[in-house]
């Protein structure tokens, strides 16, 4: 799954304490969650929201969808957020 939120604003922090967890949209083992976004500031903030390794967030769409398409379980990925 992509989520590309880089025209969504950077949110108060009282507001991205409550949004959902991109788990919650998560089904099977093998899904992933990739966020595109904007900025270093707003890629932080999800970072924060993030509970599942099988999520992560990226400033470039490209680097999204290469790593939606690699091989293996998100779990297993080395990869910083």
């Amino acid at each position: 799954m992509l989520g590309d939120a880089r025209n969504a604003p950077v949110q108060q922090m009282e507001i991205s304490q409550i949004l959902d967890p991109p788990s919650k949209y998560l089904v099977g083992r093998q899904d992933r969650y990739a966020i595109v976004v904007a900025t270093t500031l707003h890629k932080l903030q999800v970072s924060r929201v993030i509970d599942d390794p099988r999520a992560k967030v990226f400033l470039a769409i490209e680097e999204a969808e290469e790593w939606l398409r690699a091989e293996g379980n998100a779990a297993s990925d080395n990869d910083p957020r």
